[in-house]
Protein backbone atom coordinates (compact mmCIF):
# COMPACT_ATOMS: atom_id res chain seq x y z
CA UNK A 1 0.00 0.00 0.00
CA UNK A 2 1.40 3.39 -1.03
CA UNK A 3 1.03 6.15 1.55
CA UNK A 4 -0.52 9.23 0.00
CA UNK A 5 1.47 12.44 0.49
CA UNK A 6 -0.51 15.19 2.19
CA UNK A 7 -0.15 18.96 2.24
CA UNK A 8 -1.32 20.64 5.42
CA UNK A 9 -3.29 23.84 5.85
CA UNK A 10 -4.09 25.55 9.13
CA UNK A 11 -6.15 28.50 10.25
CA UNK A 12 -4.11 31.65 10.64
CA UNK A 13 -6.55 33.35 13.03
CA UNK A 14 -7.70 32.61 16.57
CA UNK A 15 -11.35 32.09 15.60
CA UNK A 16 -13.03 29.20 13.78
CA UNK A 17 -13.17 29.21 9.98
CA UNK A 18 -14.98 26.96 7.55
CA UNK A 19 -13.12 25.44 4.61
CA UNK A 20 -14.26 23.40 1.60
CA UNK A 21 -12.49 20.34 0.20
CA UNK A 22 -13.44 21.26 -3.39
CA UNK A 23 -15.59 23.84 -5.20
CA UNK A 24 -19.25 23.09 -4.56
CA UNK A 25 -18.50 21.08 -1.39
CA UNK A 26 -21.66 21.46 0.68
CA UNK A 27 -20.22 20.03 3.92
CA UNK A 28 -16.61 21.12 4.30
CA UNK A 29 -14.99 21.28 7.71
CA UNK A 30 -14.60 23.88 10.45
CA UNK A 31 -11.05 24.55 11.60
CA UNK A 32 -11.03 25.57 15.26
CA UNK A 33 -9.01 25.08 18.45
CA UNK A 34 -9.78 21.35 18.49
CA UNK A 35 -9.15 20.79 14.77
CA UNK A 36 -6.73 23.53 13.68
CA UNK A 37 -5.22 21.75 10.66
CA UNK A 38 -6.43 19.83 7.64
CA UNK A 39 -4.43 17.41 5.47
CA UNK A 40 -5.15 17.48 1.74
CA UNK A 41 -3.89 14.75 -0.62
CA UNK A 42 -1.42 16.12 -3.21
CA UNK A 43 -3.76 15.28 -6.10
CA UNK A 44 -6.63 17.29 -4.49
CA UNK A 45 -4.68 20.45 -3.53
CA UNK A 46 -5.69 22.40 -6.64
CA UNK A 47 -9.40 21.88 -5.92
CA UNK A 48 -8.85 22.80 -2.26
CA UNK A 49 -7.05 26.05 -3.16
CA UNK A 50 -9.73 27.04 -5.68
CA UNK A 51 -12.50 26.34 -3.14
CA UNK A 52 -10.74 28.36 -0.42
CA UNK A 53 -9.04 31.08 -2.45
CA UNK A 54 -10.67 33.96 -0.56
CA UNK A 55 -9.59 32.56 2.82
CA UNK A 56 -6.06 32.03 1.50
CA UNK A 57 -5.86 35.50 -0.11
CA UNK A 58 -7.13 37.15 3.08
CA UNK A 59 -4.62 35.27 5.23
CA UNK A 60 -7.21 33.24 7.15
CA UNK A 61 -5.77 29.95 5.90
CA UNK A 62 -2.12 29.12 5.31
CA UNK A 63 -0.07 26.13 4.26
CA UNK A 64 2.24 24.62 6.88
CA UNK A 65 5.07 22.12 6.57
CA UNK A 66 3.43 19.36 8.55
CA UNK A 67 0.54 18.83 10.90
CA UNK A 68 1.34 20.18 14.35
CA UNK A 69 1.10 17.53 17.03
CA UNK A 70 0.79 19.82 20.05
CA UNK A 71 -2.37 21.69 20.93
CA UNK A 72 -2.41 24.44 23.51
CA UNK A 73 -4.46 23.54 26.53
CA UNK A 74 -4.89 25.25 29.85
CA UNK A 75 -5.58 21.78 31.25
CA UNK A 76 -2.13 20.41 30.38
CA UNK A 77 -0.19 21.19 33.56
CA UNK A 78 2.71 19.06 34.72
CA UNK A 79 3.86 18.77 38.35
CA UNK A 80 6.42 21.60 37.99
CA UNK A 81 3.83 23.96 36.49
CA UNK A 82 1.41 23.17 39.31
CA UNK A 83 4.14 23.90 41.86
CA UNK A 84 4.91 27.24 40.23
CA UNK A 85 1.21 28.07 40.02
CA UNK A 86 0.86 27.62 43.78
CA UNK A 87 3.57 30.22 44.43
CA UNK A 88 1.34 33.14 43.41
CA UNK A 89 -2.24 33.44 44.67
CA UNK A 90 -3.16 35.97 41.94
CA UNK A 91 -1.79 33.74 39.16
CA UNK A 92 -3.52 30.69 40.68
CA UNK A 93 -6.85 32.48 40.92
CA UNK A 94 -6.77 33.70 37.30
CA UNK A 95 -5.49 30.38 35.90
CA UNK A 96 -8.10 28.31 37.72
CA UNK A 97 -10.85 30.06 35.74
CA UNK A 98 -9.36 28.73 32.48
CA UNK A 99 -9.04 25.14 33.68
CA UNK A 100 -12.08 22.95 33.01
CA UNK A 101 -10.70 19.46 33.65
CA UNK A 102 -11.53 18.05 37.08
CA UNK A 103 -8.51 15.70 37.20
CA UNK A 104 -6.15 18.68 36.85
CA UNK A 105 -8.05 20.60 39.52
CA UNK A 106 -7.75 17.58 41.83
CA UNK A 107 -4.02 17.49 41.06
CA UNK A 108 -3.70 21.17 42.04
CA UNK A 109 -5.70 20.58 45.23
CA UNK A 110 -3.50 17.63 46.18
CA UNK A 111 -0.31 19.64 45.57
CA UNK A 112 -1.70 22.54 47.61
CA UNK A 113 -2.55 20.16 50.47
CA UNK A 114 0.93 18.60 50.39
CA UNK A 115 2.48 22.08 50.38
CA UNK A 116 0.34 23.15 53.35
CA UNK A 117 -1.26 26.06 51.51
CA UNK A 118 -3.34 28.57 53.45
CA UNK A 119 -7.15 28.56 53.74
CA UNK A 120 -7.60 31.23 51.07
CA UNK A 121 -5.69 29.17 48.48
CA UNK A 122 -7.51 25.97 49.41
CA UNK A 123 -10.83 27.80 49.27
CA UNK A 124 -10.31 29.18 45.75
CA UNK A 125 -9.35 25.70 44.51
CA UNK A 126 -12.35 24.10 46.25
CA UNK A 127 -14.71 26.71 44.79
CA UNK A 128 -13.50 26.04 41.24
CA UNK A 129 -13.90 22.30 41.73
CA UNK A 130 -17.41 22.86 43.09
CA UNK A 131 -18.30 24.88 39.95
CA UNK A 132 -17.36 21.97 37.69
CA UNK A 133 -18.40 18.92 39.70
CA UNK A 134 -21.82 17.62 38.81
CA UNK A 135 -24.48 18.29 41.42
CA UNK A 136 -25.40 14.93 43.01
CA UNK A 137 -28.99 16.06 43.70
CA UNK A 138 -29.53 16.92 40.04
CA UNK A 139 -27.99 13.63 38.90
CA UNK A 140 -30.09 11.54 41.25
CA UNK A 141 -33.28 13.36 40.19
CA UNK A 142 -32.43 12.83 36.51
CA UNK A 143 -31.71 9.14 37.17
CA UNK A 144 -34.99 8.75 39.01
CA UNK A 145 -37.03 10.23 36.14
CA UNK A 146 -36.22 7.17 34.02
CA UNK A 147 -37.31 4.77 36.81
CA UNK A 148 -40.97 3.73 36.92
Amino acid sequence: MVEEKLRYYTRNVRYSIGVRYFPGDKDGIVLNANVPTIGIPENKVRDFIVANQIAIKNGLLKEVEEQPLVWDSENALDDEQVKNLLKSYAKLKSTLQTIDALPILYKIREAATEKGSNKQTMSVIANRIAELEPDEDVISREDMQGVS
